[in-house]
């Protein structure tokens, strides 16, 4: 009896040692062929970080008006210049960790508010603030690389279209922590 009660003891002991909390870390990152973006990821606590971000993100803008027949959403692309705060709070770090899954480099699933303002190259020179709430699933590759899905839907303003609009989000990134 006394080995089952010593053997379960160092087991829970284990497992709660191995159950990791969020990390601070730099990381180069890109979402697609043109944007390119260095973030600085500051742990908060055990399941919170706030990500500061800034370089050539890809960027749309859009603009969407609604009438009573019909909603329309209209999207352009454009090169800019770009910072982002984006608070997480990742929402499996610890049942990954009991579960004896990967938690290097923050791989877990989380929710985060996006705040993102832009500014646009000379030759398209709009700015636009966005904030859009989102979750996202992020997962370590080996020591250094990671791979970041983002999906969630917020409102913009953008200095080419009047008012509010709709913001859809969805972003696949990858990126190099050091």
């Amino acid at each position: 009896m006394k080995k089952l009660l010593l053997t379960t003891l160092c087991c829970a002991f284990a497992v709660a040692s191995y159950a990791q909390s969020v990390v601070s870390n730099h990381s180069v990152s890109t979402s697609t062929l043109l944007s390119l973006e260095y973030a600085y990821e500051q742990a908060l606590g055990d399941k919170s970080t706030i990500v500061l971000r800034a370089g050539l993100p890809n960027r749309m803008l859009y603009d969407s008006y609604a009438n009573e027949s019909s909603i329309s959403i209209k999207g352009r692309s454009s090169w800019a210049y770009g910072i982002t705060i984006e608070p997480r709070i990742y929402t499996n770090i610890e049942r990954r960790a009991n579960y004896g899954r990967n938690t290097y480099n923050n791989s877990g699933d989380f929710v985060a508010l996006r705040l993102q303002g832009t500014l646009g190259t000379p030759n398209y020179p709009t700015g636009e603030v966005c904030l859009v709430p989102m979750y996202g699933i992020r997962r370590a590759w080996g020591e250094h690389w990671f791979g970041e899905l983002t999906v969630g839907g917020g409102v913009s303003y953008a200095t080419c279209y009047n008012g509010l609009n709709f913001k859809p989000h969805l972003q696949y990134r990858v990126g190099f922590a050091f």
